[in-house]
């Protein structure tokens, strides 16, 4: 069910992300709009939950002890709660990736933007299991992560906010390059270095120039 939310999620964020009718950076701070708020909801509703409990696994003091999902009436709400954790988590994935990619069209700095992220993520991996191993409360590890979240907030707005508004994918997808070749402007022939610097050209400076000639080694 979690990783079924997540495809749920990551499908329907990708229509807010993909909508080119709007510039990159209103994409951007509409899908952190609603994962801020989503993800806010799902927290209130874990803490609601948590206040329940102390412990889990076989032995918890979880009111009428451990929930079967085919018990409706006590499992309707904990699994909701489930599955939108699930989805708000792949929109927090999607965002930062979406950011990154937004952020320069040079695949060594993208590739780099990547590593950090993907490093502070493994660090975070790394330790989580520690935090169990030392019987950290439930609660206080719900607060630790709630506080993480919503220090990342004003940072990836900060982000999304340095974005360019530039629509040079459009232009290249609507150029006579990518309607009339067969290769794709995405293959191992593609020029980032000469992508960058079509991005600095007016669309009427663009219009004139023959960009396939430019962006072929």
């Amino acid at each position: 069910m979690y990783w079924t939310s997540q495809i749920i999620g990551s499908y329907a964020l990708s229509l807010l992300l993909d909508f080119s009718r709007w510039s990159r950076r209103r994409r951007g701070l509409c899908a952190v709009a609603c994962m801020a708020v989503s993800f806010n909801i799902v927290w209130v509703g874990t803490f609601i939950i948590q206040r329940r409990y102390t412990k889990g696994g076989e032995n918890t003091d979880y009111p009428g002890g451990p929930i079967d999902f085919l018990e409706t009436s006590r499992a309707s709400a904990p699994v909701t709660l489930y599955f939108f954790t699930g989805m708000v988590d792949a929109w927090y994935q999607n965002i930062a990736y979406w950011i990154i990619g937004a952020l320069t069209g040079d695949a060594h700095i993208t590739a780099r933007y990547v590593g950090f992220y993907k490093g502070i993520q493994s660090l975070g991996a790394a330790i989580s299991w520690q935090i169990s191993a030392q019987e950290i409360h439930y609660m206080h590890q719900l607060i630790g992560n709630w506080a993480l979240l919503v220090i990342s907030l004003p940072t990836m707005v900060y982000t999304v906010m340095q974005i360019e508004d530039r629509a040079l994918d459009d232009r290249l997808l609507s150029s006579p390059y990518t309607q009339h070749n067969d290769s794709s402007i995405f293959n191992d022939h593609f020029e980032w270095s000469a992508l960058s610097a079509a991005a600095a050209m007016s669309p009427e400076a663009l219009k004139k120039q023959k960009i396939h000639e430019d962006i072929i080694l």
